[in-house]
């Protein structure tokens, strides 16, 4: 996510949809990430809250502990 998206799931979810699904080695690992994060760490109005910063790797022990 860092290297190749710089940090942005929009990035992500831009080349997702521009390509086959699944043929990058780190599809599975960011889509299991994201639909984690919407199941279990959404906002009441919908919006996903990741459980780390995608620009450093840290996690945010608030969305964790949620």
């Amino acid at each position: 996510m860092r290297d190749r998206y710089q940090g942005s799931y929009e990035r992500f979810w831009a080349d997702f949809r521009s390509r086959p699904a699944l043929i990058e080695d780190s599809d599975d690992e960011l889509l299991d990430i994201y639909c984690m994060a919407a199941c279990y760490s959404a906002d009441p109005d919908g919006a996903v809250r990741l459980p780390m910063d995608t620009s450093t790797g840290a996690y945010d022990h608030v969305v964790v502990v949620r």
